[in-house]
């Protein structure tokens, strides 16, 4: 995928989700008692990527995500867009290599009940497409997790594209927005 391509579905994306808390909101502002919209911005840890038998040792540095999620507490789910980045560099015989993953997807997400007045367990998943060096893929990356206090974010998720950048990822985000109002 060319960065021209990129972009246009990422515009579209936020031009959307634009679209949907802005009618949203109007249509039930009244009723709420939780923010609608909420940001994050974390960093992940990739692991269990697979190396082909020709290489033999990975260096994985941490990624980086961001997130804007429409929340519709009613029905306890979340949806939103996020960009994801990572990179490793795998060494081999003769060569060392570099990966890199820049992901854009629609994410997805039930909120269970909040336990204890603090801990909010979620399960969800994303979709979109992938630019993996060079290459587009369609990226999906189901995960589960935890919310803290409204502001900390853990989860554990696997990202799905080819054989060679698929892996589990681990993630802790900051969260502002969200949560009930005051």
């Amino acid at each position: 995928m060319n960065r021209k391509m990129f972009i246009n579905m990422a515009m579209k994306q936020i031009i959307l989700l634009t679209g949907f808390i802005v009618i949203y909101s109007a249509a039930f502002a009244q009723k709420q008692q939780y923010r609608l919209v909420e940001g994050e911005l974390g960093v992940s840890m990739p692991f269990g990527i697979p190396a082909t038998y020709s290489e033999q040792s990975m260096e994985i540095s941490p990624g980086l995500y961001g997130e804007i999620r429409f929340n519709i507490p009613d029905r306890h789910l979340s949806i939103g867009t996020q960009l994801y980045l990572a990179g490793w560099t795998v060494k081999g015989y003769d060569v060392s290599n570099k990966r890199n993953t820049v992901a854009l997807n629609t994410v997805f997400d039930y909120n269970f009940s909040e336990i204890k007045g603090f801990l909010l367990p979620f399960a969800g998943s994303g979709i979109g497409l992938a630019s993996l060096n060079e290459s587009s893929k369609l990226y999906i990356s189901p995960r589960i997790g935890v919310e803290v206090w409204n502001r900390l974010r853990f989860s554990f998720g696997y990202n799905i594209t080819n054989r060679l950048y698929s892996g589990f990822v681990v993630k802790l985000g900051f969260v502002a927005g969200g949560g009930k109002k005051k």
